[in-house]
């Protein structure tokens, strides 16, 4: 229930970073998922896995999983109403002073949350921080990398600047 999550995390220090992860029919790959926030080099962070309604055993699979790694959080459960929602409600329960946002079929590396952290820390104007990716086939094992960010950064732009916008791109 959602108030055995409450108790968990009530007489404990707020995090440094809220993990945010949505679920819905994920029970084959929310352990590796969990798993990979569970080897993070920094540690003072809470898991909010916010289970949106599933109709297979995503739930009971990540709240053994989160057991079994001794990690901080809870699973909540709620209607489906889709992944926003689903973040938006964990952001209702997240007490960190920074939000971390993780999809429930990504992975994380061993250094994710130090390396965003540090460069948040390095530049005291950033408001938040994103990474590249690596895209996994799944039916190869082949690994590709997605160096996107900038291509982002230049359409965002783009589209403020065609819309008169007032934000201006820093190079």
């Amino acid at each position: 229930s959602n108030r055995s999550f409450r108790a968990k995390r009530r007489f404990r220090m707020p995090p440094q970073v809220s993990i945010i992860v949505p679920v819905y029919n994920r029970q084959e790959l929310i352990v590796e998922c969990i798993e990979s926030v569970s080897q993070q080099s920094f540690r003072d962070f809470e898991l909010i896995i916010v289970d949106d309604g599933s109709t297979d055993d995503s739930r009971g699979i990540a709240e053994s999983t989160l057991k079994h790694c001794g990690l901080v959080g809870g699973v909540m459960s709620i209607p489906n109403s889709g992944p926003d929602v689903a973040r938006d409600k964990g952001l209702e329960r997240a007490r960190g002073q920074h939000v971390a946002l993780l999809d429930s079929d990504d992975l994380w590396e061993r250094e994710y949350l130090e390396c965003m952290l540090t460069n948040l820390h390095e530049h005291d104007s950033a408001t938040f921080a994103f990474s590249d990716f690596y895209i996994r086939d799944e039916d190869t094992s082949a690994v590709y990398t997605k160096s996107s960010t900038m291509q982002l950064i230049d359409t965002v732009t783009q589209h403020q600047a065609d819309a008169g916008s007032p934000c201006r791109s820093v190079a």
